[in-house]
């Protein structure tokens, strides 16, 4: 998706200064006036500021929610490493339940790694599920410290279904603003139409509204890829869960 909409910035953005190049020599000088000259450069100046503007919140907005899921990943694997440690604490009692704490973490990375990217999205966290907990449940603590511990492990199973619902919740919302996206990429076309409109067809012309077009258009692809955290080329490292992982083998 991302890629597909850099490129639709792209094409409209050159697009625009192409034509404006061409009606640079339809109109003739009649039209193009040192007073036109003025106006519509105070316009584009208008105009390039208010997309400069709308573009740096956009910039800042995919950033924020690009951390936040990081953070979410981060604090998950955190409660999966204190979680084991508190199983391991239990004792040889629960050593079924921490091999299968294991089993679910190993085989959600393994199935992660396996599928291919455009698949991904649909591929969140693993957490403990409803056979965890019931087994956690039917452990029988039988002095006051594995009765501690137990609800401690009760209470991060908890917090760990928390998160992934949180994870899901993000995913399902989105942050990708699409009638901000369009209005700001019907603004560029336009900036890159003034751009032409005053300017003799060169070759150095061409060539610096096509890099401009490219630098835009590049803009909108790291805003799309910020906003996708679970597909794309920056999308949420499993490396925190992996660390996890390593931690909790025996």
């Amino acid at each position: 998706m991302a890629i597909a909409v850099a490129v639709v910035v792209l094409a409209l953005t050159f697009g625009a200064g192409m034509l404006g190049l061409y009606l640079n020599g339809l109109l003739g000088s009649a039209h193009l006036t040192e007073q036109s000259r003025d106006v519509v450069r105070l316009l584009q100046a208008l105009v390039a500021s208010i997309a400069a503007l709308v573009l740096g919140l956009l910039i800042a907005s995919a950033s924020s929610y690009h951390r936040a899921q990081e953070e979410e990943v981060v604090r998950l694997s955190a409660d999966l490493v204190v979680l084991d440690s508190l199983l391991e604490q239990y004792g040889p009692a629960a050593a079924g339940v921490r091999a299968s704490l294991h089993h679910t973490l190993a085989v959600a990375l393994a199935q992660r790694d396996a599928q291919p990217a455009s698949a991904r999205l649909a591929q969140r966290p693993a957490t403990p599920g409803a056979p965890f907990t019931q087994a956690l449940l039917a452990l029988e603590p039988r002095t006051a410290a594995e009765h501690a511990v137990q609800a401690r492990a009760l209470d991060l199973v908890g917090r760990l279904a928390q998160s992934r619902a949180m994870i899901i919740a993000r995913e399902a919302i989105g942050a990708t603003q699409w009638p901000v996206i369009t209005t700001v990429g019907a603004w560029l076309g336009l900036l890159f139409l003034a751009m032409g409109l005053f300017a003799r067809t060169s070759e150095l012309v061409v060539a610096a509204l096509l890099i401009g077009a490219v630098a835009v258009a590049a803009a909108m692809f790291l805003i799309l890829e910020l906003q996708d955290g679970q597909g794309g080329l920056l999308r949420v490292s499993d490396a925190p869960l992996r660390h996890a992982l390593e931690r909790m083998s025996p």
